[in-house]
């Protein structure tokens, strides 16, 4: 593996060789974060998961998900083997949300170089040595015992490095050394006991990495999966500009343009889904059928849905999942209550209220095959209930009509949303006020994203989600907050010109500021603990809290100073401390601190530093520099263009940059990148004015050549025009609730 200092993917995985940008493959322990560790152990992760997803490597472009979605799957459970502290499901979505550091294309996380080492390891991955770690099952069954031991002595003991060595005979793919640098990078070794062998992907994939050899609270990382992958997918999936995950690529532009959510998050959520519905034993069977199977070969989805398929008891997988990959979007599961009498009936969830629900056509008329698990005041229902057609009728042993309460779709499994009725979505708020723990951190993160994201398609009144997310200021769990920062920050965005917007501040600062007060701002406490706090610094600060300002200015004078900082606060320090100075002094030190950093992870946030200041002309500076190589790197262009979009001072100069500057930009980047393509739509998600709107279809019909960016572009005006109806339905719904 190998680091360079000039990539603009993420990483990306060769036979013999995985290459990636620094940041996602260096670690200094001084000066990177927790969250800067996780990214690096995430990237590895998805790197070496795709070691068996190129062993077996896809027929053609439009089944792309096979390889992306898998090792966007198994990532989080290879981190989890090593950390199981870290809730990694949840982390990656921390950093698409509020870090500041990821956001090189969130689907290029192919990250596994340094750590194991440099010279002599490449014999590790010739075909003969792959050959010997891949296909010998007795290895299987060995190192399978010994992660089961693991389980319930979690000491690492058992799938030490040494251990791991012995049981595949491959000792001399280790030289002396690599083992520490292992342990510098990640703290443990045994990240080479989860990865070293490709016995691994043979029988030990996906969730059974997490409950065999995590240490602490497993299902944590499955919750924290929804946060992370559907999520943050289902949003791109609601938009009639969309694609099915298994998608036609007729021209090398759509190649690369299906390196998105739905190929990456939404493969993995349907995965994730599958797993569980059928359970994990019989999943991993039925996908070690198919890595022998097509080792060394190509292969399409329905080959693995007919490996899967031929698992003893397996459900009619191929019926059941070519309603989720041939056809694209998701369901909303609809709750009618009678009694102990539930209806469910399913229609498609689109974000536009007005949308023609049946175009384009899908040959599956948008229904789905859901799998249903509830639970309620007086039980947990193991059994899958299944609703394949419109309607469906469950009965259950609690009488809802005397203030019990139920909730789908237990711990987030299932790729779908579930509206319930306004007084059900009252008990629930009342629930989460009364004892935050009836509910697991899973399920309270997806009510919160399924409330607000019904409430944007006007399937609701946007009250009743402010009524459910009135309990935060008691919520210690990071999941539900990470869900809870971004549909905050949508409504700040929308509202943030409004005349009521300083109400609203001063009710983000209500449910986040005792938080706060709570955990304090020394960099102490669990990995989750420090996640958390920089999450509710950004949260409190952004909206106003002025001991929260007080408190990062003064760091960011100490920093000035040459106080050091602790890594995991120093992107607010840096982000506020700069927003507050107005002071060209201060913007040349930092610059100049930037351009002499060499830690990758530090010198990423100083870039962000120098992007947040609120002096218009030095914005100008900067976007001047960027079109030097020598100043900004080629690799970080789009990445300061994001960083410099999330200034609010700097925004409009930049979007007036990329109309001013398109031709030469094509000209520097070509038509056909990817990058290129999603920057104008990432710069525009939050435009809501019909003025906007008209400026963005001006800019698209005057350069008409999207390449790239086609779908992309779609999906900005889809996006747009969403908000433009959200903002006429749900603004002045907002403001009476806050003056109530």
């Amino acid at each position: 593996m190998i680091a360079i200092p000039d990539f603009v993917s993420g990483a990306m995985e060769h036979w013999g060789l995985i290459t990636y940008r620094e940041t996602n493959l260096l670690y200094d322990e001084q000066d990177a974060s927790l969250i800067n560790k996780q990214r690096v152990a995430a990237v590895v992760a998805h790197e070496l998961a795709h070691m068996f997803g190129n062993l077996v490597t896809m027929k053609w472009w439009d089944d792309l998900w096979l390889n992306e979605g898998f090792a966007s799957y198994v990532e989080y459970l290879g981190v989890d083997t090593v950390e199981p502290l870290w809730d990694m499901v949840s982390t990656q979505s921390l950093l698409d949300m509020v870090s500041t550091e990821t956001l090189c294309d969130n689907v290029s996380t192919e990250t596994v170089c340094f750590m194991v080492s440099t010279e002599t390891r490449w014999d590790m991955v010739s075909t003969e040595t792959l050959r010997d770690m891949v296909s010998t099952e007795t290895h299987v069954e060995t190192y399978v015992k010994y992660l089961g031991v693991d389980t319930v002595e979690p000491l690492w003991d058992m799938v030490s490095t040494q251990t791991l060595l012995d049981m595949v005979s491959t000792e001399t793919l280790w030289d002396k050394g690599s083992t520490e640098i292992l342990c510098s990078m990640v703290s443990t070794e045994t990240m080479w006991d989860m990865v070293s062998t490709k016995t691994l992907w043979d029988k030990v994939s996906t969730e059974t990495l997490w409950d065999m050899v995590s240490t602490e609270t497993p299902k944590d990382m499955k919750w924290q999966f929804m946060p992370t992958d559907a999520q943050r997918v289902m949003p791109d999936d609601s938009k009639v500009s969309s694609h099915p995950i298994v998608v036609p690529v007729n021209h090398p532009s759509e190649i690369t343009e299906v390196f998105d959510s739905i190929s990456y998050s939404k493969g993995a959520s349907v995965l994730r889904m599958l797993s569980s519905l059928m359970g994990e034993d019989k999943f991993l069977e039925g996908l070690q059928a198919y890595m022998k199977r097509y080792k060394y070969d190509t292969a399409a989805t329905d080959d693995l849905w007919r490996a899967l398929s031929q698992v003893p008891n397996a459900p009619p997988v191929k019926e059941i999942m070519d309603t989720w990959t041939r056809q694209m979007g998701l369901p909303v599961v609809v709750v009618t209550i009678r009694g102990r009498d539930v209806g469910l009936e399913q229609e498609r969830f689109l974000l536009d209220p007005k949308a023609n629900k049946t175009q384009p056509p899908s040959s599956y008329r948008y229904k789905w095959h859901i799998p249903i698990r509830y639970k309620t005041n007086e039980e947990n229902s193991s059994d899958i209930f299944w609703l394949k057609n419109k309607q469906v009728k469950i009965r259950t042993s609690t009488d809802l009509s005397t203030g019990g309460w139920i909730k789908l779709n237990v711990d987030q499994e299932g790729y779908y949303r579930v509206n319930y009725p306004d007084y059900m979505w009252r008990r629930l708020a009342d629930v989460l006020k009364n004892n935050t723990q009836v509910l697991s951190p899973g399920d309270r993160s997806g009510l919160i994203d399924d409330v607000f994201n019904l409430a944007n398609a006007d399937m609701l009144d946007i009250s009743l989600a402010l009524d459910l997310i009135s309990y935060m200021d008691m919520e210690q769990h990071l999941v539900p907050w990470i869900t809870v920062y971004k549909r905050l920050k949508f409504i700040s965005k929308m509202m943030i010109t409004g005349v009521e917007y300083g109400k609203w501040q001063k009710f983000v600062r209500e449910i986040a500021s005792p938080v706060l007060r709570r955990i304090g701002y020394n960099d102490t406490g669990t990995d989750l603990e420090r996640q958390l706090r920089e999450l509710i610094i950004n949260l409190a600060c952004i909206h106003g809290d002025r001991d929260c300002l007080n408190n990062m200015t003064e760091l960011f004078r100490g920093r000035l100073s040459g106080s050091r900082v602790a890594p995991n606060i120093r992107n607010p320090v840096y982000r506020f401390g700069m927003q507050i100075s107005g002071d060209e002094a201060v913007w040349d030190y930092m610059w100049d601190e930037y351009n002499r950093a060499i830690v990758p992870q530090e010198k990423r946030r100083l870039l962000f530093a120098v992007t947040q200041t609120s002096v218009p002309w030095l914005i100008h500076r900067l976007l001047d520099y960027a079109m030097d190589n020598s100043k900004v790197r080629e690799q970080d262009f789009f990445i300061m263009i994001s960083y410099l979009g999330s200034n609010p001072v700097a925004h409009p100069i930049v979007w007036n940059f990329a109309r001013a500057n398109w031709p030469t930009l094509i000209n520097r980047f070509h038509i056909d990148n990817r990058y290129l393509g999603r920057m104008v739509p990432g710069l525009v998600t939050y435009f809501n004015t019909e003025t906007q709107l008209q400026e963005v279809e001006d800019f698209f019909d005057k350069y008409p050549e999207a390449g790239a960016g086609t779908r992309s572009r779609k999906q900005a005006l889809e996006q747009i025009k969403n908000n433009i109806v959200w903002m006429e339905s749900n603004e002045a719904k907002i403001t009476e609730w806050l003056n109530s």
